[in-house]
């Protein structure tokens, strides 16, 4: 290989890792998170859908769509709260604190949506760790990812109860759209709107 190949070669390596986070930023024709998530939650998601191989960024995006199409403000009629539509229960038990590490404030605040998404992505990494258990000891069948959906929208009690995704045709029709939409962020197409808040039980 001659030195300008190399050369060539360790410049993409350099750069890869900072031309990654610019695909969630706008702008791109490679994958549709820039048509999913505004540029200033960008970082906070990628994050949030990198702590377990399960979740994804774009499950991430899709999931927020859906939940609250991006309003932080959103409330939903039984009490979920935000752009990620925590129940204050969940959130009690569940809230982080996203930002502490750019700003230092310390504090995990539902209603600040980068600590929302943050915690979002936590919480669904544990219902992954919890249907993958769920999984190998028999008591539980189903697609991974299709069951932790289930569990964020319906409670992984009911998971359990049902022995796979239960038969609320809410909690169908959520992992159905979260995942077509996810599959439409990978390949650029377009993403449905909202079909109202559905908040975590």
């Amino acid at each position: 290989m001659s030195k300008t190949a190399i050369g060539g070669a360790l410049a993409a390596l350099i750069l890869l890792p900072l031309a990654i986070p610019l695909l969630f930023m706008g702008g791109g024709e490679t994958g549709a998170l820039p048509d999913l998530v505004p540029e200033e939650y960008a970082e906070v998601v990628t994050r949030a859908g990198s702590i377990c191989p399960t979740v994804t960024p774009e499950i991430i995006a899709a999931q927020i769509t859906q939940e609250s199409g991006w309003d932080a403000g959103a409330q939903s009629p039984v009490g979920a709260q935000w752009i990620s539509q925590f129940m204050p229960g969940t959130w009690g038990e569940s809230g982080l604190d996203g930002d502490g590490d750019g700003d230092g404030d310390g504090t995990a605040d539902v209603w600040n949506p980068i600590d929302a998404i943050w915690s979002q992505g936590n919480y669904m990494c544990n219902l992954a760790g919890q249907v993958d258990k769920a999984i190998s000891q028999g008591s539980i069948l189903g697609d991974p990812l299709d069951l932790t959906l289930a569990a964020y929208n319906a409670g992984f009690g009911n998971v359990k109860k049902y022995g796979g995704i239960p038969p609320f045709i809410e909690t169908e029709n959520y992992v159905r759209i979260i995942r077509e939409n996810a599959a439409n962020a990978n390949t650029g197409g377009n993403i449905g709107p909202p079909s109202g808040a559905v908040g975590v039980y």
